[in-house]
């Protein structure tokens, strides 16, 4: 026996409207302090891929820091950690997974 949920059609689209959709939160963002032209990879990539991705975007900003010669912005020390924090997360994942 089916029921329906007040409310609930299994034949119409429900919107969120003004509400992030999962799609957002499968793919990550750049970063402000990182090149425009950086290549991103999506949650549905390996783990390994997405670990090499977040090495050399690590990388890369270091670089920007070491070519500016000056010291880091607070924006760029905030995007590190942050990719540091992504980082550790997939190698636990990558080691759970194994």
């Amino acid at each position: 026996m089916a029921f329906k949920m007040r409310g609930f059609s299994a034949f119409t689209k429900q919107t969120m409207q003004g509400k992030p959709s999962r799609e957002d939160d499968k793919n990550p963002k750049l970063l402000p302090s990182e090149n425009p032209d950086t290549e991103l990879t999506t949650k549905n990539d390996r783990i390994q891929e997405q670990i090499v991705n977040l090495e050399q975007r690590i990388e890369f900003i270091g670089e920007d820091i070491n070519s500016s010669g000056n010291r880091a912005t607070k924006q760029q020390r905030d995007d590190l950690a942050n990719l540091r924090k992504q980082l550790v997360t997939l190698r636990k994942q990558q080691k759970k997974n194994k």
